[in-house]
């Protein structure tokens, strides 16, 4: 397994995000302070952790781990899904431990089964 320090940079790929949300996430080192941050709105947590999800922060052989543009290191995909689940709680929305454990593996295996992933 490839150790994080040997990875490449995180401002190869930019993560689609408006230019003020793509200047707050250098505040957040964790995807749970994205959920304490008290100058977002909950759609603001929503499109920062969507982003940090996505398979555009995918590093390059390691599924589980995402790298989102401006923090600095990987994290793991469980703790960005962990957070939307949270806030999912805080504003109402939740999808149930079931679903949300399906939309995962699907994820990992379409993650497999490709092979393809961006550099970091």
């Amino acid at each position: 397994m490839q150790d994080t320090t040997s990875l490449n940079t995180p401002d190869l790929l930019d993560v689609p995000l408006e230019s003020d949300l793509a200047l707050k996430v250098m505040d957040y080192v964790h995807p749970s302070e994205v959920l304490q941050d008290d100058r977002l709105g909950p759609a603001d947590k929503r499109a920062i952790l969507c982003a940090w999800a996505s398979d555009a922060c995918a590093v390059e052989s390691r599924p589980g781990f995402r790298w989102l543009k401006g923090t600095p290191g990987p994290i793991l995909v469980d703790h960005v899904l962990t957070a939307l689940r949270a806030l999912d709680a805080m504003t109402g929305l939740q999808v149930s431990r079931q679903d949300a454990a399906m939309m995962r593996q699907a994820h990992l295996r379409a993650g497999k089964s490709t092979g393809a992933r961006i550099s970091r």
